[in-house]
């Protein structure tokens, strides 16, 4: 739900200058507990695409993609592979707004 409200927010009008940090590290905090051996770490990718297109920081867009590789060494979901690929393209795009409101600036991808 949160990522989803980041995504809408960045999409509508954007963040306030600082608050896009703030709400991506809010979200980083609440998945922290989330290990790879937690038996939900899968139901996670999208959340973790979401936050780390969205993501400026260099340590978010580390600790998001981070999360997506060890979903796919347990899962081995190849939808991950791709959406790795996709986020390198969305971040040459620049700032998260341009993403966010004109997402098929960007080959699209599904994350299941």
């Amino acid at each position: 739900m949160q990522a989803r409200v980041l995504h809408m927010k960045q999409a509508v009008d954007g963040h306030l200058p600082g608050q896009l940090y703030a709400d991506i590290e809010r979200l980083r905090l609440l998945v922290l507990p989330i290990t790879p051996d937690s038996p939900v770490m899968h139901c996670f990718p999208w959340v973790y695409f979401i936050v780390a297109a969205l993501s400026q920081d260099l340590s978010h867009r580390a600790c998001f993609t981070g999360r997506l590789r060890e979903v796919y060494e347990k899962t081995q979901m190849n939808s991950i592979t791709h959406a790795l690929k996709r986020l390198e393209q969305i971040w040459l795009l620049g700032p998260s707004t341009i993403w966010a409101r004109h997402p098929t600036l960007v080959t699209p991808v599904l994350i299941i």
